[in-house]
């Protein structure tokens, strides 16, 4: 399972552009169960990521860093 949200730039037009990614994911492919958040730019470079035990956990953090809503994410 891979969830995508795209980022509002608008949103943030006073932070420091390089630290603000484009676009976040939220992935849990691998076998151990846990969920992985990335961050990337707009070249699909990774900026961050992180590990989370559940997929509410990686929503938390990305809605707690970037405003995102639960319902903003798309499956891909």
């Amino acid at each position: 399972m891979k969830l995508v949200v795209q980022i509002n730039q608008l949103k943030f037009a006073n932070s420091i552009d390089s630290l603000i990614p484009d676009f976040l994911e939220i992935s849990d492919e691998d076998e151990v169960g846990m969920f992985y958040l990335f961050y990337y730019d707009n070249n699909k470079t990774l900026i961050a990521d992180y590990c989370f035990f559940s997929l509410d956990e990686a929503k938390e953090q990305a809605n707690f860093d970037f405003g995102i809503d639960y319902q903003d994410w798309k499956e891909q």
